[in-house]
């Protein structure tokens, strides 16, 4: 299914086995709350456990829906090569400056600025992607 995708939105929603997939409860709340603010655009995060518990979306999207991410905990992918990285010291010290500020946010006021500079490294092929996560010498020096 193709899903809207956005630059940017008013609004983000991190939405935990919930809205689109499920009906009812929190869902219903969540749905209320895109409906009721037409004039806001939201984005969407769907986390659930994997596809085969949740089927089909059960709400349709509203048009200030501009953007829908669905990602499963637990489904099967497939992982990188193992291979030797060294890794990039400069963009693990983001990484352990971001970890300082969700320890300490009342010491560390730039972590919404620390987290912008590592999103495009979490990116496929970024310095802080899933082979350097998983096999690097500087993620394993951070672990």
């Amino acid at each position: 299914m193709n899903f809207p995708r956005a630059e940017s939105a008013d609004i983000g929603l991190l939405l935990e086995g919930t809205f689109p997939y499920v009906s009812g409860g929190v869902s219903s709340w969540v749905n209320q709350i895109i409906r009721g603010f037409p004039q806001y655009k939201f984005a969407l995060i769907f986390i659930g456990s994997q596809p085969d518990d949740y089927g089909d979306i059960k709400y349709s999207l509203p048009d200030n829906v501009v953007h829908l991410e669905v990602h499963y905990l637990n489904n099967k992918q497939e992982m990188p090569p193992v291979r030797p990285i060294k890794g990039d010291a400069k963009v693990f010290a983001n990484v352990r400056h971001m970890h300082e500020c969700f320890r300490f946010p009342a010491t560390h006021k730039d972590g919404l600025e620390t987290f912008r500079k590592l999103i495009p490294e979490m990116r496929e092929g970024g310095g802080a992607g899933l082979d350097t996560f998983l096999y690097s010498e500087e993620s394993w020096a951070f672990v």
